[in-house]
């Protein structure tokens, strides 16, 4: 008889996360709809929100990066890509946005770091990256 509270929690738990999920996608899809209208801040208060709702999502990391570069708010830009890094190793647009921002920072250094690390994911996305680096 005490298996029933237990089963009812996984229950809903499972049902709280998926509804989170669902809710943390429809604000992805509203920030992707701001970001492609150039409504920037509009863009940054619905990726925080899918963020918050769910913290591994890593391609409101990673669009929230793009609208950051956009707006010149590069501290935060790196934040966002160093997030989504982090939550998936092997994303190289988030190397190569990370290595942009360093160029636009003009830490030629730190962007010669995101390179090498490009270089054995994406030999073409690391030889574009090179070309800004070297500009």
């Amino acid at each position: 008889m005490k298996k029933y509270p237990v089963v009812f929690f996984l229950i809903l738990s499972i049902l709280v996360f998926n509804c989170a999920k669902d809710t943390a996608k429809n604000c992805f899809k509203k920030g992707f709809r701001y970001q492609l209208a150039e409504n920037y801040d509009s863009a940054i208060i619905e990726y925080q929100k899918a963020i918050k709702l769910d913290s591994t999502y890593v391609q409101a990391y990673l669009n929230l990066g793009v609208v950051y570069t956009k707006k010149s708010m590069y501290d935060q830009a790196i934040d966002a890509y160093k997030k989504t890094i982090g939550y998936f190793p092997f994303h190289t647009k988030a190397y190569y946005n990370l290595g942009y921002v360093y160029c636009l920072k003009g830490d030629k250094q730190k962007a010669l770091e995101q390179y090498n690390q490009l270089k054995s994911l994406d030999p073409q996305l690391a030889a574009r990256l090179k070309e800004v680096i070297d500009k």
